[in-house]
């Protein structure tokens, strides 16, 4: 009787597990902070965090290539090569800046 109970409880630890895995694998491509609350983190493998002499010089040359004729999209494509940042965290940054007035 108790070698059937232990085999019972290792297949509810089998089944278990199981779910468990299956659970997982529903949000491994989906990046959820705490998948009980269904919080779910944007971008986070980006960085939106600049340094203020970047960010004068980021409007500075913004202006000069507005100046040039150069659209919104050639500007961030070009401003993404020059600070070496990923063009996604440079348009976040022009629209943030174009928020408050600046470019």
């Amino acid at each position: 009787m108790i070698h059937k109970l232990q085999l019972m409880n290792l297949k509810i630890l089998q089944t278990l597990r199981k779910k468990k895995e299956n659970y997982l694998n529903e949000f491994e491509s989906i990046r959820v902070v705490d998948p009980m609350q269904g919080i779910y983190i944007a971008c986070e493998n980006l960085d939106f965090v600049w340094d203020a002499k970047d960010v004068f010089e980021f409007d500075r040359l913004w202006r000069i290539l507005k100046d040039e004729g150069k659209n919104s999209y050639e500007i961030i494509q070009e401003l993404s090569k020059h600070f070496e940042r990923d063009v996604d965290e440079v348009a976040i940054l022009a629209m943030d800046r174009a928020r408050r007035g600046r470019i």
